[in-house]
């Protein structure tokens, strides 16, 4: 580079056109009103030093950026200039692409058919970096609510013991295995007390005619007048893939 100090900024999808702010968690809102960087000013940029030897080096850690899937280019400015043409035309960049994947989970079971008394393995992979993903087993008067650690490798694996085979009823069961997704949490979980005990909620709904601070109650779970099996799942994976969960 050219100068003592270079200038990053990004574009992609659904970023404003003449860069946004990479440094922020959320380019996309960054400064809600302002999002996109402004030409000559340093503060709206990543500054990094460069070194005696002309190099320098900056690690962007992603997972935990709020990025839709896609491509997405990095420009490195010898001076805080945005992308707009005259203005990069009296400096000099460099840009380098990068493709940012959507964190996804997929899951399989070591048997579709289980007797009382066999050891049942959830395995899969959940992609994105996330440190565990939720596990809910949902059949006839069962329902069972856990969490498995996720490896470096981004495999996991989780086992349904002897022990609870033995004690399930006869009958079709269901899994559904959920990932944090970007911003690290369940926003879809499992109440545990008062008005909320025994029901899944959206912790980013908070309905105005609801006691509850905690979330939105989307069905229940646990206890009198609980869905069960097939019923408990379905409303269970509509919860998770509504528009308000990320």
């Amino acid at each position: 580079t050219e100068t003592y100090q270079t200038y990053l900024f990004l574009i992609g999808p659904n970023l404003p056109v003449n860069g946004a702010k990479i440094s922020d968690p959320d380019p996309r809102n960054a400064g809600s009103a302002a999002p996109c960087i402004t030409n000559g000013n340093a503060a709206d940029f990543k500054v990094v030093d460069v070194n005696g030897d002309n190099t320098w080096s900056w690690k962007w850690g992603t997972a935990s950026y709020a990025l839709d899937a896609g491509t997405y280019t990095i420009y490195a400015v010898s001076q805080p200039s945005d992308k707009q043409p005259p203005h990069l035309t009296n400096a000099a960049y460099g840009t380098v692409s990068v493709i940012i994947k959507k964190p996804f989970v997929s899951a399989t079971a070591s048997q579709s058919t289980v007797a009382k008394g066999d050891k049942v393995f959830i395995t899969g992979t959940a992609e994105g970096d996330p440190s565990s993903v939720a596990i809910r087993i949902m059949g006839k008067n069962y329902a069972a609510v856990n969490t498995e650690s996720v490896n470096s490798d981004s495999s996991f694996s989780y086992e349904i013991k002897q022990e609870t085979t033995k004690q399930l009823s006869s009958g079709q069961y269901f899994v559904v295995v959920q990932h944090p997704m970007q911003n690290k949490q369940f926003d879809v979980y499992l109440g545990t007390s008062g008005n909320d005990n025994g029901y899944v909620l959206n912790r980013l709904l908070v309905a105005s005619t609801s006691a509850s601070t905690a979330g939105s109650h989307i069905f229940k779970l646990l206890g009198a007048n609980s869905l069960q099996g097939s019923d408990a799942a379905e409303a269970l994976a509509e919860g998770i893939n509504d528009a308000n969960v990320d």
